[in-house]
């Protein structure tokens, strides 16, 4: 996945507050790209592994900057679905345990920058560049005893910014129901009643 660096976004969070200095800006610019991406799950990306060994530990995302939220699928070389406490463990959402010998597996899985990220996906600037700047906005006019807290602005950039993000989480679901409509993408798992 391309990278930008968090600075190219202070230009845009800048023409909503003033008073912050830049490493403050910055590190409001991360946490509203965490906060974005972990509530519109709009980032996704798959790994594919073969020879996995029972009880090989699996990190899903190994970019230094980023790391899995959620786990959407674990696909088996088949296309069968594979089956958490059985197949594997998940340890954490960026951890996983196989607890068998899979020949191959394909993991899918939710995106977000880390809390000490260097740099951030670059998708979320070229699509979201002012949502982000909203979230980063609201993010500092709640700090407490800053000259420029304002709870009253904070409010009005976090509902900016939650409509962002729940823009973004329409168009990831969009995009899930046209692909599973699609392709064969998530099988159903066999079920045994008694």
């Amino acid at each position: 996945m391309d990278m930008v660096d968090p600075e190219i976004f202070l230009p845009i969070v800048r023409r909503h507050i003033t008073g912050p200095l830049e490493i403050m800006m910055r590190a409001a610019v991360v946490e509203a790209a965490i906060i974005f991406c972990r509530n519109s799950k709009y980032l996704v990306d798959s790994k594919t592994l073969t020879g996995v060994i029972a009880g090989q530990a699996i990190t899903v995302c190994t970019d230094d900057n980023l790391k899995s939220s959620d786990l959407n699928s674990i696909v088996g070389g088949d296309g069968e679905l594979l089956s958490g406490g059985i197949d594997y463990i998940a340890i954490s959402a960026n951890q996983l345990k196989a607890l068998r010998d899979i020949p191959s597996m394909t993991i899918g899985y939710n995106v977000e920058p880390i809390q000490s990220a260097s740099s951030l996906p670059k998708p979320i600037y070229d699509d979201h560049a002012e949502t982000i700047a909203f979230g980063a906005a609201k993010i500092l006019y709640l700090q407490p005893g800053m000259p420029w807290t304002d709870g009253k602005r904070a409010q009005l950039y976090g509902a900016e910014f939650t409509e962002g993000y729940r823009r973004a989480a329409r168009f990831r679901l969009a995009q899930s129901n046209e692909l599973v409509q699609s392709e064969f993408s998530n099988p159903v798992r066999a079920r045994g009643f008694f």
